[in-house]
């Protein structure tokens, strides 16, 4: 059995049979002995509340205003095999597996699991030293055990239970977009009368992968009467949580005052400065309350990855067990859907904050955080990442990039929405 949940509630708070966890993911397999039918689907009673919340007014079990709305994410086709999660025939056996069933000989069961691309990336909030051990986040546990029932007490000595890790991979290395990012704004700091600051934020790509640093440019043109007092630049983590009522929580992940030529006194044009945010995890900034990709022992911990999202086919084994887990849920809009499915929706922005006279002028960019996919070794993409990249012509870097593009082939997928991270 595998299954994934969203806690987002501490344990020691489960009073009353109020439980602050929510199942999204549920399959059991029946390995020995093998059956036609031995792939079931969990139902649990669905929450009127969801309902009440989600369904749109029409007619009974249909939203007529779906059909009408844009596409927002990309629909995957329809494929017979996608919703087999955990597989017992049909797929090569690895090295593990092999010296297994040559050392166990029959009483070995080979399987593998094949996640859904709809499932959601395991995510672990930062706890703090005095909170319970059961962590916030969505998490994947596959247990195996003898018997019918895992309910059962008897069963409880026949079970073995294990946690994995689901990551979301981006593309390789050598593929990375190398489009820059920039995003501008110009405002008056107190009124009109006082005149107005322009800020430009700029940004190497759009991509980053982790451990690796982020190169910021900020420039300022101060046309106001009034002087910069004060400058920050930082990285900001947004989680969005949808499991209850919709929650968004900000973090600071690096942050980086700047001191020279500060201030910057009114009529000033031009002014730029250059500095480098860190993505990487340090005992220093390992805060309470930090989306981490996951949380396993004797393994390298890392920030969350950016959230990327699909929408599931219908009539899919995967499409079936969420209308039975969450009802009506499954007729709310696309986008307001797959954010349900995922538990907790990840994005990165840099924020750059100026201080003039008593206001506070807040310029974000988004950007994506991801892993390089798994085709090369860890030595390569190493060697990749600290790898720069050579100097050339405007027209040879517009070429190579379409090249790039052409050779990656994504699909149209949408990252987290960040649009609401705005305001601060």
């Amino acid at each position: 059995m595998i299954s994934c949940g969203c806690r987002y509630g501490r344990e020691d708070l489960d009073v009353l049979g109020l439980t602050f966890q929510k199942d999204l993911l549920l399959c059991v397999r029946q390995i020995w002995p093998e059956s036609d039918q031995s792939t079931k689907k969990i139902k649990t009673k669905s929450n009127r509340g969801w309902r009440r919340r989600f369904k749109e007014p029409g007619t009974k079990g249909e939203d007529p205003n779906v059909e009408n709305q844009p596409e927002l994410l990309e629909r995957v086709p329809d494929n017979p095999n996608s919703g087999d999660v955990i597989l017992t025939s049909g797929f090569d056996h690895s090295y593990a597996q092999r010296r297994l069933m040559a050392r166990l000989g029959p009483k070995a069961y080979p399987f593998r699991i094949k996640l859904p691309p709809f499932a959601p990336s395991s995510i672990t909030i930062q706890p703090s030293e005095e909170e319970a051990d059961k962590l916030c986040g969505v998490t994947y546990e596959l247990t195996a055990f003898i018997g019918k029932r895992i309910s059962e007490s008897t069963m409880q000595n026949s079970s073995v239970s294990i946690l994995i890790r689901k990551l979301t991979p981006g593309p390789p290395i050598d593929l990375r977009p190398i489009r820059s990012s920039c995003v501008r704004c110009t405002r008056a700091p107190m009124s009109e009368c006082y005149g107005t600051v322009s800020l430009t934020l700029n940004l190497e790509s759009s991509l980053f992968y982790h451990d690796e640093d982020v190169s910021v440019q900020l420039d300022i043109d101060n046309a106001s009467r009034l002087s910069v007092r004060k400058v920050r630049l930082s990285i900001v983590q947004i989680a969005e949580l949808y499991m209850v009522t919709k929650g968004t929580y900000r973090s600071v992940v690096d942050s980086v005052r700047v001191r020279d030529g500060i201030p910057i006194s009114s009529g000033t044009t031009g002014w730029a400065k250059k500095c480098v945010l860190h993505t990487s995890l340090s005992d220093g900034n390992k805060k309470r309350g930090l989306a981490l990709d996951g949380l396993l022992k004797n393994e390298k911990v890392t920030l969350a990855s950016s959230t990327i999202y699909r929408i599931p086919p219908n009539g899919t084994t995967y499409h079936e067990t969420m209308r039975s887990t969450f009802g009506d849920i499954i007729q709310s809009p696309g986008t307001q859907f797959v954010k349900e499915m995922q538990g907790i929706i990840i994005s990165y922005v840099v924020r750059a904050q100026c201080w003039v006279g008593l206001s506070v002028i807040t310029l974000q960019i988004p950007f994506l955080l991801m892993h390089p996919s798994w085709k090369c070794s860890d030595f390569e993409q190493t060697q990749l990442i600290a790898k720069r990249k050579s100097p050339h012509s405007e027209a040879a870097e517009q070429e190579d990039e379409f090249t790039r593009y052409e050779e990656l082939n994504l699909p149209d997928v949408l990252p987290a929405d960040c649009s609401r991270g705005q305001n601060s």
